[in-house]
């Protein structure tokens, strides 16, 4: 049985502590990044939940992820106690 190499790595990705993910839901990302720490990272809006996307991070570091996320995707990040809440960063006025 013949293996896909980059399925593979991505499944043995977590033996090095880190998390990678291709074309997945941020609610999936979230909830992979949510079984590895105490900070939980909560979707508040259902069309950031579903948006797409790819990247390779590490398992202990959601703050890496929340960068990532509020740098480049559109996402607007509050802190409520120990946890992060994200939302659909509200658009530029015209």
């Amino acid at each position: 049985m013949k293996v896909d190499s980059p399925a593979l790595h991505r499944a043995l990705a977590w033996r090095e502590r880190h998390l990678e993910f291709r074309s997945a839901t941020v609610a999936e990302v979230a909830t992979e990044f949510n079984r590895y720490n105490r900070e939980q990272i909560y979707i508040e809006d259902a069309t950031l939940a579903s948006r797409r996307m790819s990247g390779r991070f590490e398992a202990d570091a959601p703050r890496q992820l929340l960068d990532f996320l509020t740098n480049n995707g559109g996402v607007r990040l509050e802190r409520r106690g120990g946890d992060f809440h994200l939302f659909a960063a509200d658009p530029a006025p015209p």
